[in-house]
């Protein structure tokens, strides 16, 4: 005889559930942790998985696609969010909503993993509900921003004295954020002007061929700098962490007058 799911497993003994599997199965753990923390155990904390209807989850998600942004807020302090600026074109308008609905999709699709896993444990009876909730449609592809080059360059200029290095190295490396702030002295070979990347978003490493500004410019970070240590850390000498990149990057955009702000990814372009 087959056992019948009991009823009482909560949303978040699922979200425990799934994190615990997570540890031990993927990567970027903290980040899924922090949606969960931040978006799925507030609104569904008290909930039973088998009390969740489909039209619960849609009010969510169109809830998180109207919501402001988070922003970076001391740990104990009331969450702050951003403030949208005036006089935006029609076209920004039209780009906000396009990424509040595409993040708002990540979001939900980590719930819906959550929610299966605890049906494929046996713990919810019926997954047909969250099927039946669709992500918002033609929302995943931005429209690819590129700075001229005098904005690189004045943008540039306009960054702090420890973010200035970090930034640099984005325009000149296309290495993402997270990249960058884990690579070591050694990741840079002077001899083949190239730059190594290890393993991170994509599961492979990769070897960046540089110009001579990228060379020049990682020479002077690793000339007499021991192998292991980091390659790029702050002016305090701590590594820089998740999210640290976002106030120096949005008050150099202010100083340079690049409007709307970039985001630190856009430098890959």
């Amino acid at each position: 005889m087959i056992a019948t799911p009991a009823p009482s497993c909560t949303v978040k003994d699922a979200c425990d559930d799934y994190l615990a599997w997570f540890r031990d199965n993927r990567k970027s753990v903290e980040a899924t942790e922090a949606t969960v923390n931040a978006h799925i155990l507030p609104a569904f904390l008290n909930r039973t998985v088998a009390s969740l209807t489909g039209e619960d989850i849609k009010l969510w998600l169109d809830k998180l696609a109207w919501s402001r942004a988070r922003k970076r807020t001391r740990k104990g302090k009331a969450q702050m969010h951003k403030t949208q600026p005036e006089n935006l074109t029609d076209e920004q308008r039209d780009e906000t909503k396009r990424a509040r609905r595409a993040t708002a999709n990540r979001i939900m699709a980590v719930l819906k993993a959550i929610l299966n896993k605890a049906f494929e444990d046996g713990k919810a009876r019926d997954d047909s509900e969250w099927r039946r909730v669709r992500p918002f449609p033609k929302v995943d592809v931005p429209r690819i921003r590129f700075l001229t080059e005098d904005e690189a360059v004045r943008l540039a200029n306009a960054c702090s004295a420890e973010f200035r290095p970090l930034f640099r190295a984005a325009l000149l490396t296309g290495a993402r954020y997270g990249e960058l702030v884990r690579m070591s002295v050694g990741n840079f070979n002077s001899e083949t002007r190239q730059l190594f990347v290890a393993p991170s978003k994509s599961g492979k490493s990769r070897y960046i061929p540089l110009n001579a500004g990228g060379v020049a410019l990682l020479k002077t970070l690793t000339t007499g700098r021991a192998s292991d240590a980091p390659l790029f850390v702050r002016s305090d000498d701590e590594a820089w962490g998740k999210n640290h990149q976002q106030r120096p990057l949005s008050e150099a955009c202010k100083r340079a007058t690049i409007t709307p702000p970039l985001r630190f990814h856009e430098a890959r372009h």
